[in-house]
C-alpha cells in the first residue's frame, strides 16, 4: 500500500475537524432569528416618558358658568356663577365657587299658582336661590381627542366633592311673604375640560347637592321636609394662570 493511499483518510479527517471548528465561529457573527426578534421587540417595548402638555401644579383657574337644574318638578332654575380652583399638586385642586339661581316657571308651576291663588290657600315648594361651595377636584384622567388621524385637542376628567351653603325661599301664596332660610349640606360631582390652549378650556360640570329640605305650613311655621337633592349641570369657560 502506497504512502499516498495511507495519507488520504488522515487528510479527510483533518479537513472535517477544521470545518467543525471554523464553521460555528464564522456563524457566530451572524445574528440569529431570535436575536433579530429581540432587537425588534425591544425597540417596540421601549418605555416612552413624555412630559404632560398642560402641567397644573401651582396654577390658578377661574371659571364663569351657566347651566340648568333639571330635576325639580316645580321650578326650572338657571344658575349663573363662578368657580376658582388652585392646584397645590398636579392632580388635585382646591375649589371655591358660588352661583345665583334665576327662576324660570314651567307650565306646572304656572297652573298650580293660578289655581291656588284663586282659592286663596296653599304654599309653594322650597326654592333654591343661591349656593356657595368649598371642596376639592381630583383629576386622575387626561387624554387627547382626535379623529381620522388628526389631533383635535386635549381633555381631562375629574371627580368633585365638598361642602355647600345654600339659600332657599319658602312662600305662602295668600300672604305673599317669602321666608328665607339657609341650609348646610354637601355635594358630589364630576368635571370635564376640553382645552383650546394652555390658558383656555371649555368646562362641563355636574353637581348633585344634598341638604335638609324645609317646608312652611299654612300657619307660617317652617318644618323639616326630608332631604333635598337638586342636580346641577353647568357649562363654562375656564381661564388659567401661567405655570410657575
Amino acid at each position: 500500500m502506497s504512502m499516498t493511499t495511507l495519507m488520504r483518510p488522515a487528510t479527510t479527517a483533518l479537513l472535517a475537524a477544521m470545518a467543525l471548528l471554523v464553521g460555528p465561529a464564522a456563524r457566530a457573527d451572524e445574528p440569529t432569528i431570535d436575536d433579530q426578534l429581540e432587537q425588534y421587540w425591544g425597540k417596540v417595548r421601549q418605555p416612552s416618558v413624555q412630559k404632560r402638555l398642560y402641567a397644573q401644579k401651582g396654577r390658578h383657574e377661574g371659571t364663569l358658568f351657566t347651566g340648568v337644574v333639571p330635576n325639580d318638578s316645580f321650578f326650572v332654575f338657571v344658575p349663573l356663577g363662578a368657580r376658582y380652583n388652585w392646584y397645590p399638586i398636579e392632580d388635585l385642586a382646591l375649589e371655591f365657587g358660588g352661583a345665583y339661581n334665576f327662576e324660570k316657571k314651567d307650565d306646572l308651576q304656572k297652573f298650580l299658582e293660578k289655581e291656588l291663588r284663586e282659592g286663596g290657600e296653599g304654599v309653594l315648594p322650597q326654592r333654591l336661590m343661591w349656593d356657595v361651595t368649598l371642596g376639592v377636584v381630583w383629576t386622575p384622567l387626561r387624554g387627547k381627542v382626535g379623529a381620522f388621524n388628526a389631533k383635535l385637542g386635549h381633555f381631562d376628567f375629574g371627580l368633585a366633592a365638598g361642602l355647600a351653603v345654600l339659600g332657599t325661599q319658602l312662600q305662602r301664596f295668600e300672604k305673599d311673604d317669602p321666608q328665607h332660610t339657609v341650609a348646610f349640606g354637601g355635594y358630589l360631582g364630576a368635571t370635564l375640560r376640553f382645552y383650546f390652549t394652555s390658558f383656555f378650556a371649555l368646562r362641563v360640570d355636574y353637581r348633585h347637592f344634598l341638604y335638609g329640605g324645609k317646608k312652611v305650613n299654612e300657619d307660617g311655621e317652617i318644618l323639616s321636609n326630608g332631604v333635598a337633592a337638586p342636580a346641577e349641570i353647568t357649562f363654562g369657560l375656564s381661564f388659567f394662570s401661567p405655570a410657575p
